[in-house]
């Protein structure tokens, strides 16, 4: 199933849970039993991707690229029904169902569509890949992640490297708030010639904050205090959700430093890869983030398997339940940084 139809499964992930917000009660909870129960299962019997694609080519069309335009629409609706169900007359259990559910589908769906679209070339792909981080109070994120991430990723100026035993719970603060303040100085950096007002209207991180505060304000204003605790409970719940898949990706990896202070080039071995094709499939090939790094504009439809020589065992749902056990996670991954890869 290497067609544009299996990409479109994490749409259906969108659609289950908001059916389950419309039923209510405990139908609420079907976005975590889905994707931390159904998902991992389904991942390792459909197993690994055995076929080498070409690397060279290049498939194009409304029906890859259609997926990315939709998905703002579907998440949109997730996040307006999944209010409508947390303020509604239904139990704590229900209302914390209902946000988290929303909260998975903004990081599962929303913030893995907005990674796509913040690295392409055109403008308004970019503007929906910030619409969508928007929707989860994480703005920022694109700055950093494109202009630090991906150059600094291995060394010890990238928040968002995990460290050799370093806890998820511990790595969750570090990275986020690591990659707010890399974020403001990124933008400094780049405007740092401009006059003062332009230094404050077209500062990225600047204006993805006021626009957040201004929509917690009008939450606050029209719902009060339930408002705010859905909003941003759900962003929370997404941001935690991407930055566990950052956890995953770069564990332990890390750049060796030449004689000249600077780090070696970045490499396929400087990222975890995941062939398991329902992973593939529901998370637009990100599993394949060797050949991301070494090819960040390449789109997601033309990343293949071939490059990544460091392998994750399971597929991204089943390691992501695994980082909150970190002594077993630390057992399984350990011995993996250390092992030797192929040329």
């Amino acid at each position: 199933m290497k067609g544009p139809l299996a990409y479109w499964l994490s749409i259906l992930f969108a659609g289950a849970v908001i059916s389950a917000v419309l039923m209510g009660g405990p139908w609420v909870w079907v976005g975590a039993a889905v994707l931390f129960g159904l998902h991992p299962i389904l991942d390792f019997l459909i197993g690994r991707e055995s076929d080498q694609i070409n690397p060279n080519s290049k498939r194009e069309g409304l029906v890859w690229d259609g997926l990315l335009m939709v998905t703002p629409i579907f998440t949109a609706v997730t996040l307006l029904l999944g209010w409508f169900q947390f303020t509604a007359e239904t139990s704590m259990v229900a209302k914390i169902g209902a946000m988290v559910s929303v909260g998975l589908v903004g990081g599962f769906l929303g913030i893995t569509t907005a990674h796509e679209l913040v690295h392409r070339l055109n403008g308004w792909q970019r503007f929906l890949g910030y619409f969508l981080l928007w929707q989860v109070n994480f703005g920022h994120w694109a700055v950093e992640h494109v202009f630090g991430h991906h150059k600094n990723v291995g060394t010890d100026e990238d928040p968002a490297t995990p460290r050799r035993n370093e806890w998820i719970y511990t790595y969750w603060l570090r990275s986020y708030f690591g990659g707010l303040k890399k974020a403001f100085q990124f933008e400094d950096e780049r405007l740092k010639r401009r006059k003062f007002w332009e230094r404050i209207l077209k500062n990225r991180v600047l204006g993805s904050w006021t626009l957040q505060v201004l929509v917690s304000l009008a939450l606050f204003n029209w719902g009060s205090w339930p408002a705010l605790a859905f909003w941003w409970g759900q962003s929370g719940v997404a941001i935690l959700l991407l930055k566990t898949v950052d956890y995953i990706e770069h564990y332990g990896l890390t750049r060796e430093i030449r004689s000249n202070g600077l780090p070696v080039p970045v490499q396929d071995i400087h990222s975890w890869d995941c062939d398991y094709r329902l992973t593939n499939w529901t998370v637009l090939n990100l599993g394949y983030h060797g050949h991301h790094h070494m090819k960040p504009l390449i789109k997601y439809q033309d990343l293949v398997s071939n490059f990544g020589r460091k392998r994750m065992p399971f597929g991204y749902s089943a390691m992501f339940l695994l980082t909150l056990l970190a002594p077993v996670y630390f057992a399984l991954m350990n011995p993996r940084l250390s092992e030797p890869v192929s040329s």
